[in-house]
C-alpha cells in the first residue's frame, strides 16, 4: 500500500445540466510530522491531469468541462468522457484554493478526477456528481380535438439550461 502525504480535495457540487458550476478545489499537504493539512499551491498556476468518466448511464455522448476544456481525447464537447487525461491549468489563491467553472450539457452520474506528479510521486484526486434536466418539453402532440380516454401521441424531451435535449435522460441504471 502507498501511502501519500498530499492529495487534492474537492467537491462539485450536483447541479443543472449545462449550468456553469464552480467548486473549490484545493491542493493539501501533511503540515510536517503533523496531522493537519496545509496548501501544496499558493499564489500560482498549475497545469493539472482532469479527466471524466460516465458512471450512470455508463456511456455517453457529451464531455464535461473545466474552465472551458472538454476532458477527452478529442478535446471536444460533443464527445463522450472516455477516461483521456486533458491538460487545464487552474489558478490557486493565496489561500490554496482554486475554483474552477466545469460544464456537462448532459445529464447522469459522472466522475471527475485528477492527478499530477510530482517528484516522481503521483497525487490523485476523485469526485462524483450528477447534473439533471432544467426542464422537460412536449412536441409532437396528436391534433385535436382530444377527448377523454382516446390514445394520442407526444414525445417529452428532457432539456438542459439551453434548451437542447439531453440524450442520456432515460438510460440511466435505477438503483
Amino acid at each position: 500500500m502507498n501511502y501519500v502525504e498530499a492529495g487534492f480535495l474537492f467537491d462539485v457540487p450536483n447541479h443543472v445540466a449545462e449550468v456553469s458550476q464552480s467548486f473549490s478545489f484545493k491542493a493539501v499537504k501533511q503540515a510536517g510530522s503533523s496531522p493537519i493539512c496545509v496548501p501544496l499551491y499558493r499564489n500560482t498556476t498549475r497545469a493539472l491531469n482532469l479527466s471524466c468518466s460516465h458512471l450512470n448511464p455508463s456511456g455517453g455522448q457529451r464531455s464535461v468541462r473545466i474552465n472551458g476544456v472538454a476532458l477527452n481525447a478529442a478535446g471536444n464537447a460533443a464527445s463522450a468522457c472516455d477516461g483521456t487525461d486533458k491538460t487545464v491549468n487552474l489558478t490557486f489563491d493565496n489561500s490554496g484554493v482554486a475554483t474552477p467553472a466545469l460544464l456537462f450539457a448532459d445529464v447522469g452520474n459522472m466522475t471527475l478526477a485528477v492527478n499530477e506528479v510530482v517528484s516522481g510521486t503521483t497525487i490523485n484526486g476523485t469526485d462524483t456528481f450528477i447534473t439533471a434536466p432544467k426542464d422537460f418539453a412536449f412536441s409532437g402532440i396528436t391534433a385535436g380535438p382530444l377527448t377523454a380516454a382516446s390514445p394520442f401521441g407526444a414525445t417529452l424531451t428532457a432539456r438542459n439550461n439551453l434548451g437542447n435535449a439531453t440524450p442520456n435522460f432515460g438510460k440511466e441504471t435505477v438503483q
